[in-house]
């Protein structure tokens, strides 16, 4: 369908509790900027649509209320699928149903009020995406199955590259996994995604755990640099190096006095 209200209308329809809604309230949502005669007529063009494109019956009207049904039991819908899924807790088809974002690719625009109402069912897809894969990683690793646990990890990462808590748990599982440089590695990159895209940096939380990490992966490579460096030469003192002053020479020696001549020997010479 070029126009996609047909396909509004069907997701609003799906749901809902009961699967049906008035025509006033359909035609108020999805063309709030027209009067009454003009979103009614609207309306209208794209039930018809919706009849003439899909195979079988999928709207039924309601007289007495003026409104729609929907047959449930032709259309098959997937966040109602996954929201069933997560009511059961098999947390691994919920995970395998999901698709990407309510609404994907899909004109949406109409009005403050759909919009909310479009952004209210894509965060409550997004909790349930989390509250599975936090179950399937948990469990995986529980079991001992690492590998299992990083491809759920990866999976979860993937489809929110900037979301904390997913790039968390895969850090969390590949270092369970025994590869701590895919953990670091893992972490520079979203790193650098989320200072690139919202110029942020990672929670103190993360960054201490990644510190713990680079840790164990530099500590023994430290430790061995540390025990073959060569030892330390104390280097000479300033007084060490100047050396000694010389020592001032001895007096000199008195003259060797003349020997006197013993008493009687001596006269006075002619």
């Amino acid at each position: 369908m070029s126009d996609s209200k047909p396909l509004l209308i069907l997701a609003v329809l799906a749901l809902r509790p009961d699967r049906s809604a008035s025509r006033d309230y359909l035609a108020d949502l999805l063309w709030p900027d027209s009067d009454r005669t003009r979103s009614r007529r609207s309306l209208r063009q794209a039930i018809f649509n919706i009849s003439r494109n899909a195979s079988d019956e999928l709207l039924i009207d309601d007289e007495a209320r003026s409104g729609l049904n929907l047959a449930r039991e032709r259309l098959a819908v997937d966040i109602v699928e996954f929201d069933e899924a997560l009511e059961r807790e098999d947390f691994a088809a919920a995970a395998r149903i999901h698709r990407g974002p309510f609404l994907a690719g899909v004109d949406h625009r109409a009005g403050s009020e759909f919009e909310s109402w479009v952004d209210s069912q894509q965060s409550r897809v997004r909790i349930g995406l989390e509250v599975a894969y936090t179950h399937l990683v948990s469990d995986a690793l529980e079991a001992g199955e690492t590998e299992r646990a990083v491809e759920h990890a990866r999976a979860f990462a993937d489809l929110n590259p900037l979301d904390e808590r997913a790039q968390s748990t895969l850090v969390r599982a590949l270092r369970a996994a025994g590869d701590e440089v895919g953990a670091l590695q893992a972490y520079e990159a979203y790193r650098t995604l989320l200072e690139r895209e919202l110029g942020e940096d990672p929670a103190r939380e993360l960054e201490e755990r990644v510190d713990e990490i680079r840790d164990e992966v530099l500590g023994p490579a430290t430790e061995v640099l540390d025990s073959t460096a060569a030892p330390e030469v104390e280097e000479p003192s300033p007084e060490a190096e100047r050396p000694p002053a010389p020592s001032p020479p001895p007096p000199p020696s008195p003259p060797p006095r003349p020997a006197r001549p013993a008493a009687g020997w001596w006269r006075l010479r002619d």
